[in-house]
């Protein structure tokens, strides 16, 4: 894709934090998440790179992410830091988010908005939870939605593929990052 074809876009990146990155990451999804930010940060400005970190740990959110991760932090303990191959470079948006939507309650939208952003790309963790539920916050809000479906990963490839044959091309569309870089 040209870079022109990314003027109303932004890059959202949900959740590469060590507590999750540790447990179920692998190679792949590391070079894919590499490889997605290196393109994307030569087409786009940083305040159109938004990394979306969890801040869970003392929220009423906190039950229904030890449904989802029985390795959750004990209240009061809120690491919001990245991996160090994801690591925010200077100018590009932090959101901190108490669910799994990143648009609920947080400066999103409002960030979006404000850089006259139309188009969202999102990749990050976990598929079935934290990304799906993003992405149908954009949807929700008026963005068109694009899963980077290869930047994407959940706790188990079956959960993954579940929520890609469920919802690609249906309520938001999916691309792989070689799609996404040609």
């Amino acid at each position: 894709m040209a870079s022109t074809d990314f003027i109303n876009t932004a890059l959202i990146i949900v959740d590469i934090q060590p507590i999750y990155v540790n447990q179920i990451c692998s190679q792949e999804f590391i070079h894919n998440i590499e490889k997605t930010l290196c393109f994307m940060r030569k087409q786009l400005p940083p305040q159109k790179i938004v990394h979306v970190r969890a801040e869970y740990s003392a929220t009423p959110m906190r039950p229904h992410c030890i449904l989802t991760n029985p390795n959750f932090p004990t209240p009061g303990h809120a690491d919001t830091s990245s991996t160090e191959w994801a690591r925010e470079l200077e100018g590009e948006t932090v959101i901190l988010k108490s669910t799994f939507d990143a648009f609920h309650q947080t400066t999103l939208e409002e960030s979006l908005k404000t850089e006259k952003v139309d188009n969202v790309l999102i990749c990050g963790m976990l598929t079935s939870i934290c990304v799906h539920s993003t992405a149908l916050g954009a949807v929700h809000r008026g963005f068109i939605t694009k899963l980077i479906e290869d930047a994407c990963l959940d706790r188990t490839i079956e959960r993954h593929v579940g929520v890609m044959s469920l919802y690609k091309n249906y309520i938001y569309k999916t691309c792989t990052v070689d799609e996404l870089i040609v």
